[in-house]
């Protein structure tokens, strides 16, 4: 029969059976002692053949990672004797030895690790024996680099600009913006929010999401007020230690024709004489429009029925000047409407009436209604007694039209 020291004796070092012989003539007992020698009938085997082993991105150099021994059922130079590494970028293998004996393997980091650049690593590892011939066992080390927090949120772009109409309703897309972030799980979730510096106008007048990294319109905008806007926009990871990156958002406002032209008098005289001559000026307005461009350009004119003309020296000022004789006696006062006009599409107007009054010079005669009157009296009329009632009227008004006879 076949004799197996290791079902016999395990791992001892020392195996050996004990027999007892009797001889029958003449009888006689002998003890016989048989020791067991081992041979190399067992390769090293380790406890699985796959092993994972998870290590941190931000484990140092030198870092140790014991490592599950391997087990042969052989004693002596036919056990395990020694262990070896396929060689790689990142890790030695160290033998640790007790009372002479190997304990177990260790894994020693060499250089330090990045989960961004490489996720994982694939380690063999080996067991030889000190039989002849050596038997060998190897086993599959895969090692999973954890992910640490050590990379912020990255824009594409550090500026991003984006033109709106300043008539875009709430709620309109400004742009979506897309930060990644190299880590992983928690630590590469990122949250979008305004920077810490960003102005109260531009909270009022925009939203962030959180999620997404939309930003999008949520007040009113108004290129007269505001023709741009800096939105500084941060990413912030879900990290233990969060970290942050920022890119700006630079908004140009495009001015539509929202605003009619505004008219404003600087200097009139509600009153002027009949006989100032033509160019006198009778007031000033100016003409502005807040829009900009052709949008904010503006053309005025006023009825060329009227003795009145529009005179442009400087710039959105205007002159209201005679441009033909004035009759009080014919018109005592004007009405002129101002209409003004901007060059945007479609164009807006606004009006602004200004009411003249004509004074009044001593230019009309007295005059009576006939230039002979027939009167009949009565012989022996009283003395003081009305005989005719003779009437002479004058066109101009006030002192100019009181009469004596």
């Amino acid at each position: 029969k076949t004799i197996d020291r290791e079902e016999i004796c395990g791992q001892s070092l020392s195996c050996a059976l004990s027999l007892d012989v009797f001889l029958e003539d003449p009888l006689k007992l002998y003890q016989v002692t048989v020791e067991i020698l081992d041979v190399n009938d067992n390769a090293p085997s380790f406890p699985k053949t796959q092993f994972r082993l998870e290590i941190s991105e931000l484990s140092i150099p030198g870092t140790r990672f014991p490592l599950e021994s391997a087990h042969d059922l052989d004693v002596g130079t036919n056990s395990v004797q020694t262990y070896e590494l396929l060689p790689n970028d990142y890790f030695i293998l160290d033998v640790q030895m007790r009372g002479g004996k190997v304990k177990s393997p260790v894994l020693v980091l060499q250089r330090s690790l990045d989960r961004e650049t490489e996720s994982s690593n694939r380690l063999t590892l080996t067991a030889k024996d000190g039989g002849v011939p050596v038997r060998l066992g190897t086993a599959q080390v895969t090692i999973v680099v954890n992910d640490a927090n050590d990379n912020a949120p990255a824009f594409p772009q550090a500026v991003y600009r984006v033109s709106l109409l300043e008539s875009v309703a709430a709620g309109t897309q400004v742009i979506i913006l897309d930060a990644t972030d190299l880590d992983s799980g928690v630590n590469g979730e990122i949250n979008y929010s305004f920077g810490s510096h960003t102005s109260a106008t531009v909270r009022e007048l925009f939203s962030v999401n959180s999620k997404t990294g939309e930003i999008s319109v949520k007040g009113k905008l108004d290129y007269e007020e505001n023709d741009a806007f800096e939105i500084n926009i941060q990413a912030t990871d879900g990290g233990p230690h969060a970290m942050s990156g920022h890119c700006d958002v630079l908004v140009n406002i495009i001015d539509v024709n929202d605003n009619p032209p505004e008219v404003i008098l600087t200097s009139l005289s509600l009153t002027i004489s009949e006989d100032a001559p033509v160019e006198t000026v009778v007031a000033l307005f100016t003409a502005a429009d807040k829009d900009s461009g052709t949008n904010g350009q503006v053309q005025c004119h006023i009825s060329n029925k009227l003795p009145f003309k529009l005179d442009s020296t400087l710039k959105n000022y205007y002159g209201i000047l005679v441009h033909r004789p004035l009759d009080r006696e014919n018109t005592a006062k004007y009405d002129i409407t101002v209409t003004c006009t901007d060059l945007g599409n479609p164009p807006l107007t606004s009006e602004k009436t200004i009411r003249v009054e004509v004074s009044d010079i001593n230019d009309n005669a007295p005059h009576f209604r006939q230039s002979l009157f027939t009167a009949n009296v009565m012989e022996n009329n009283e003395i003081g007694a009305s005989i005719f009632f003779l009437p002479a009227f004058d066109a101009d008004i006030g002192m100019n039209a009181r009469l004596k006879y």
